[in-house]
């Protein structure tokens, strides 16, 4: 799926950045147990939802953390996308805004190579719920956390998050 929305005329087609309205989280694709470590030591804002993509042969998914209000500015968003990955250390190429991710819930099926290397078939999951609170979290310490950028204490008044109202 794609996790920005996109335009309602691109429903049922092809996507490409041009037609994502905005963004509502950003998130981390763990291919390898050395991301998926990574995510799980991160000292910063807890992820508000994950998706666990496989287990075998190293545990695999998503870590997404939900922003507290959309963001519009989408180069902005994909300069926040490119530090987490490169802090993280996870899929280098989950950056994009019109990014496609697997759906919680499907069977992930992998080729000959990776079975050959010791995958199986696995459903992914989704976890909402956690021991701790999630809150969504600020844009502008999402950005301050990640190093995507040196942001002023005068933040807002620097990098522009387009208008508010989503309609």
């Amino acid at each position: 799926m794609t996790v920005n929305p996109i335009r309602l005329e691109r429903t049922g087609k092809a996507s490409s950045t041009a037609d994502v309205i905005c963004s509502f989280f950003a998130f981390a694709d763990a291919d390898d147990q050395r991301g998926m470590d990574n995510i799980r030591s991160f000292a910063g804002p807890l992820p508000s939802m994950t998706v666990k993509t496989g287990s075998t042969p190293h545990l695999r998914g998503h870590a997404y953390w939900e922003l507290d209000e959309p963001v519009y500015n989408l180069s902005a968003w994909t300069d926040l996308q490119k530090a987490i990955l490169t802090s993280l250390k996870t899929d280098a190429a989950i950056h994009n805004p019109d990014r496609i991710m697997r759906i919680a819930g499907t069977v992930a099926w992998p080729d000959e190579k990776k079975r050959g290397r010791g995958y199986i078939a696995e459903v992914s999951t989704l976890k909402t719920q956690f021991n701790d609170d999630r809150d969504p979290v600020d844009f502008q310490r999402m950005y301050q956390v990640f190093k995507a950028a040196e942001v002023p204490e005068q933040a807002s008044n620097v990098i522009d998050i387009g208008a508010q109202p989503l309609d």
